[in-house]
């Protein structure tokens, strides 16, 4: 199981750890890439940028076919806006927040567009290998094989089953015998140092191993993810939103009205909870419920990277009230979901954890290439064992039936 889930994912697999080592950085990347977005000067002194959400309206009658459902809250200042854009055309905008101009425009999953295309390509190719939705399920299967595949690496580390004719110096203790495991030999053959980085260092990074493998399951195949982990713990209860007859994709409030709705509902939620609000993420428009998700990042919010677990959902119509969830609110299931998706997007810690996990992505790599290479070597000597017993053979006669062996 371990070899051949092993070579499956390989591939993928150093696809994957390579890009996220990558992605940790995104933000730093795409400015020092495309610095003209991230560093807009005001038209005249004194300028004040755009509301966002003029901002938006202003990119969308730029942009015919296409629908922008989400507005970003978390520009830091001096950056364009940067939004994505659905319908038959799927562009990725960068927009002027002095004047609402579209400064650019590109395919996140091409990289024909330039250097501000090469990030967001990174992105599509580390879930999806940017195939779009054959590659993000082609990716969730093997996130699955992936996490099967944690579990049986490790039990494929356990020391073997202590028998009476074992001599007496061995250790009779499991984990005394086991320790050898975890380290990493020195003074031997390239090879053998080949095989204790992989099995070592599956073992010391296996906790992160089966987080990043699960949350990738969540990412690309909630379908098995939600169910097995609705089984395992008890989640929150959502208020149910119906879907509506047909998706609107046009929402009675403006976007601005939405905006100030969403405001005002969160001030009453927090302040009802002796909450604080440290900074808001985004506004996103639901039209096959025909609702408003307003979110910010509030003191019960466990992120650091601007991003926020705390929203109040309102019709998209009449401004009415739906539901507010907030990380206080959460079940179990809840904060086990939401903590495995926090270490996977590094949402958490700081530049610590940052370099974490750009160094998890290479161990990932790592593990990957060692794992071909033991294979490799194994297959090698297979074939090689099979070629002396064929000439080996080949150096006896084959004897008649009833017939005696002849020695050649």
């Amino acid at each position: 199981m371990h070899r051949w889930i092993g070579l499956v994912m390989a591939g993928f697999l150093i696809v994957a750890g390579a890009t996220g080592a990558l992605l940790v950085w995104h933000h730093e990347l795409s400015a020092a890439l495309a610095p003209e977005l991230y560093r807009i000067d005001a038209p005249q002194a004194g300028a004040t940028p755009v509301d966002p959400a003029m901002l938006r309206d202003m990119a969308a009658a730029q942009t015919p076919g296409a629908a922008i459902a989400y507005l970003p809250l978390n520009s830091r200042p001096g950056e364009a806006l940067f939004l994505y854009a659905e319908g038959a055309a799927k562009p990725e905008l960068a927009v002027d927040l002095y004047t609402g101009r579209v400064l650019s425009r590109w395919d996140g999953g091409s990289l024909l567009d330039g250097r501000v295309a090469i990030m967001p390509f990174l992105y599509q190719l580390h879930y999806s290998l940017a195939l779009g939705t054959v590659g993000t399920w082609t990716f969730g299967i093997v996130a699955l094989l992936w996490t099967i595949d944690t579990f049986v690496g490790a039990y494929l580390t356990f020391p073997a089953r202590r028998v009476s004719s074992v001599p007496a110096r061995m250790p009779a203790s499991w984990l005394a015998r086991w320790r050898p495991s975890w380290s990493v030999r020195r003074g031997w053959s390239a090879y053998k140092l080949n095989v204790d980085l992989h099995r070592a260092g599956g073992l010391w990074l296996w906790a992160m191993l089966f987080v990043f493998a699960w949350s990738s399951v969540g990412f690309n195949l909630s379908q098995v993810h939600t169910p097995v982990m609705r089984t395992i713990f008890a989640f929150r209860e959502a208020a149910e939103i119906p879907v509506l007859p047909a998706p609107k994709p046009v929402p009675g409030l403006s976007w601005r009205s939405a905006l100030d709705r969403g405001r005002s509902l969160m001030v009453a939620e927090l302040q009802a909870r002796s909450l604080t609000q440290r900074s808001e993420t985004g506004l996103y428009h639901d039209a096959a419920t025909g609702t408003f998700h307003y979110s910010v990042s509030s003191s019960a919010d466990r992120a650091d990277k601007q991003y926020g677990a705390t929203s109040v959902v309102f019709d998209a119509d009449t401004g009415a009230r739906r539901d507010f969830s907030s990380p206080l609110d959460n079940k179990a299931g809840d904060t086990v979901t939401r903590w495995m998706y926090d270490l996977h997007m590094a949402a958490i810690w700081g530049r610590p954890y940052d370099v974490f996990v750009t160094l998890m992505g290479l161990g990932v790599v790592i593990l990957s290439v060692t794992g071909i290479v033991i294979w490799a070597k194994k297959r090698g000597a297979r074939v090689s064992a099979k070629r002396k017993r064929h000439s080996k053979n080949a150096g006896q006669e084959v004897p008649p039936i009833g017939g005696a062996v002849a020695a050649e």
